[in-house]
């Protein structure tokens, strides 16, 4: 399980902060200026301070840790 505040999480928030314009039904107007908590201190499951934003990455996380889930059941093949 990958933990909050690792190399692989920051690597999906970027991921998630440079893709998010195309994800359908995520509802974010300004992703400039939607900015993580003071001094990154991610409390029970808040990432970003704008609640729509907040909403779509938890969304976008937990599809990544369902993919990684079926990468490691060799259902789904996943290329680094």
């Amino acid at each position: 399980m990958m933990k909050t505040g690792s190399k692989e999480f920051y690597e999906v928030m970027e991921s998630f902060e440079s893709n998010a314009r195309t994800i359908d039904g995520a509802y974010i107007y300004d992703l400039e200026r939607c900015e993580r908590p003071p001094g990154e201190s991610f409390i029970a499951g808040w990432y970003y301070n704008n609640g729509n934003t907040n909403a779509a990455f938890n969304a976008y996380l937990r599809g990544y840790q369902h993919a990684k889930c079926l990468a490691r059941l060799h259902a789904l093949p996943l290329h680094e």
